[in-house]
């Protein structure tokens, strides 16, 4: 079928890139076809957590599939589920948890795949703390967003009650002694700290079995009118990742850096290279490797069942999984 052997280039071409620099990009195959406009909205700034759609943009790899992405701004507390339920973005990458609460409330969104395998949340404390595990959180002075589900899914799982301050997106508080721990990303906040003097380390959430993945979604109406459209987004935007993990990521990063300048090299050198050892894209286990890019049912099931069992959610069944489109996988092809 065209789709399949429209994957297998997609996935060569992510394999090479770092041999043939993509200097030639022939699009003979595609002269004649409709370019389909498609527009995705990041959950945040432009940074490595996004890099392979950055990379399938930087190499072509859109323009291969018959695609013009468009990657849109985004600022904190910019209503990006909303956007596009109103079909005001083609596409969104949000956490898997976040989706199932707006589903819940009403909003027609279906997720048509996942790029992560694992969440990058953690709780970074001082390297001399004496903090080894989340049930020491016991008690202390955290700050977080407050709301953040996995923060409720912490007290519950381990019967604690942290001193929670709101998350101000700074971390001097954190610097300066003022507080026990602070949320982070494990691919960022460290190095940043870091760079101040204070050595660090991180207790990773998916360790404790809350793992939402990041996953691609759409809006009802979109999924039914543009399915073949979105399924060539998903397998560029995958072979996008693998080029990104594998590749020389040089030109990505250059594009980061003019979509976000506050994105020096060496950070996000370093803020890959935690994508790559911690496995969070593709997985720690080689196993995971087989199904990377493909929901399951069973793990959206449990994810509802942890959201319903600490309150986060009260009607949405882990049964009944409509707002999930599992037609959506791609297919890893080694050059």
């Amino acid at each position: 079928m065209p789709r399949f052997s429209r994957i297998q280039k997609l996935g060569a071409i992510a394999g090479c890139l770092f041999l043939v620099a993509c200097g030639d990009r022939d699009t003979e195959e595609n002269s004649g076809a409709e370019v389909v406009p498609i527009s995705l909205q990041p959950d945040w700034y432009a940074q490595p957590e996004q890099g392979g759609f950055y990379f399938a943009l930087a190499e072509g790899l859109y323009d291969r599939a018959d695609l013009r992405v468009t990657i849109l701004d985004t600022a904190p507390n910019l209503p990006f589920l909303q956007k596009v339920a109103k079909g005001e973005a083609t596409v969104g990458i949000t956490r898997l948890d976040l989706l199932a609460a707006a589903v819940e409330k009403g909003l027609p969104l279906v997720v048509i795949g996942k790029y992560s395998e694992h969440a990058p949340s953690g709780i970074m404390v001082p390297a001399g703390s004496d903090i080894h595990d989340f049930a020491d959180l016991d008690g202390k002075r955290v700050m977080a967003t407050i709301y953040a589900p996995y923060v409720n899914y912490l007290q519950s799982h381990f019967g604690i009650k942290m001193r929670l301050i709101p998350h101000n997106w700074g971390m001097a508080q954190f610097v300066s002694g003022e507080l026990d721990a602070q949320q982070c990303y494990i691919t960022s906040e460290p190095y940043h700290v870091k760079r101040q003097g204070m050595e660090t380390r991180t207790l990773i959430v998916a360790d404790a079995g809350y793992d939402p993945p990041h996953v691609l979604y759409t809006s009802r109406e979109t999924l039914e009118a543009n399915k073949d459209a979105l399924l060539r987004f998903f397998e560029a935007s995958m072979a996008g990742w693998k080029g990104y993990l594998e590749a020389d990521p040089s030109s990505t990063h250059e594009l980061i850096a003019k979509r976000n300048p506050k994105m020096d090299p060496d950070f996000m050198d370093w803020s890959r290279s935690v994508l790559i050892e911690e496995g969070v894209i593709s997985g720690r286990r080689p196993e995971i490797r087989e199904t990377w890019g493909k929901v399951s049912r069973e793990e959206v099931s449990e994810l509802i069942e942890q959201l319903l069992e600490v309150g986060e959610l009260s009607d949405l069944s882990p049964d009944e999984l409509d707002w999930v489109d599992f037609d959506f996988s791609w297919e890893e092809v080694d050059a």
